[in-house]
């Protein structure tokens, strides 16, 4: 079977605040697991390129790879933060913990019976509480879920809409086949 690789493809600001010198800083916090299988992997997409870089109308292609599996059906759970210092939140450590406790109530067999876009709404919702009262001063700009499609080519998914305290982007994700 292909291996699949999540990549961040676009990110596009559509409305900055711009709180200091230069433009904003967004970050991307991505949570993947799958159904059945206990954990989970917290991950960060951030480029150091991006800090106080992004002003309305500001497009960055970007090719970030954010995790790679054989299978697709990956349950993923991305934030979009603007960070004012330095970002908040980081790949692993304790908040992935916490993550990966929640995913494993309600993501294993027990809640077998919820679909696909209800196990989504759950769990959204209680991780996102989590990652939200975990920022110190980032601005949390909101959270989308989607399921990795088995594809056979690269493909991009419909773009994701993020807005908050820290403006308003639109990010895009790519799943493509890894050699492909």
């Amino acid at each position: 079977m292909p291996t699949r690789q999540l990549m961040v493809t676009q990110i596009k600001c559509l409305d900055d605040t711009s709180e200091g010198d230069g433009g904003d800083s967004p970050y991307v916090l991505v949570f993947m697991a799958h159904r059945n299988v206990p954990g989970g992997k917290l991950i960060r997409v951030r480029d150091p390129d991006w800090d106080n870089h992004f002003l309305k109308g500001r497009i960055v292609n970007t090719r970030q790879i954010v995790d790679e599996a054989e299978a697709g059906g990956a349950f993923v759970f991305a934030w979009l933060l603007e960070e004012d210092w330095d970002p908040d939140l980081g790949s692993g450590g304790v908040l992935q913990l916490m993550l990966q406790s929640i995913w494993n109530v309600y993501g294993q067999s027990g809640w077998s019976n919820l679909t696909a876009a209800q196990l989504r709404s759950i769990v959204g919702a209680k991780l996102s509480s989590l990652v939200s009262s975990s920022l110190s001063n980032d601005e949390y700009l909101g959270w989308h879920s989607f399921v990795v499609p088995t594809v056979t080519t690269e493909t991009a998914l419909s773009p994701l809409n993020y807005g908050g305290d820290g403006g308003s982007y639109k990010l895009t994700f790519t799943v493509r086949i890894k050699g492909g």
